[in-house]
């Protein structure tokens, strides 16, 4: 046999080498146990919840004010007495639609399995419990309100007309660029 000829051989050491199935469902098994632990636990923590709960109030109320400038009518926030969460409506007290997802734009913490125990403990506002958006977008009052969830709070201002929304204590680095 000459050399050109020679047929491949494969050695046992090259045949074990890689992944084997088994192994990679072992692997797979092991990290989704792990995370079925860690995720739950991250999500547990009352600063994480908090401050998750105050940037997607800051995001809804830049959401609403764009939304309100864009269309050319006039919105309205408001806020559930009970402190549960807040919607928004047109004149009619229709809901709009969230421009994110398209369903109603109702944000009800007691519902939502992330925000479950949030709570908005007390709201500044001139108008009531309503926060009003112009045709333009302006906002008719400041706002402030204080979120709370396990004993744990977060303080978050809007400005009046601009709408520009700052958070007290921010431990994400939220910042408003009023877009």
């Amino acid at each position: 046999m000459d050399s050109t000829t020679n047929p491949v051989r494969t050695t046992p050491k090259q045949l074990s080498s890689g992944f084997s199935l088994l192994g990679l469902i072992l692997w797979l098994s092991g990290f989704s146990v792990v995370a079925a632990i860690a995720v739950p636990m991250f999500f547990e923590r009352g600063v994480v919840t908090l401050e998750n709960g105050a940037v997607l109030l800051a995001s809804d109320l830049r959401a609403a004010q764009n939304r309100a400038a864009y269309s050319g009518e006039v919105l309205f926030m408001r806020f559930f007495d009970d402190g549960d969460g807040y919607e928004v409506v047109d004149q009619d007290s229709q809901h709009i639609p969230d421009p994110r997802t398209g369903r109603p734009f109702v944000r009800q913490y007691s519902i939502d399995g992330v925000f479950e125990g949030l709570r908005i403990a007390e709201l500044g506002l001139n108008d009531g419990r309503t926060l009003v958006f112009s045709q333009t977008g302006e906002t008719s009052s400041g706002l402030g309100c204080l979120l709370e969830f396990e004993g744990e709070t977060r303080q978050l201002f809007a400005e009046r007309r601009t709408g520009i929304v700052t958070i007290e204590g921010s431990t994400s680095g939220f910042l408003d660029d009023g877009y």
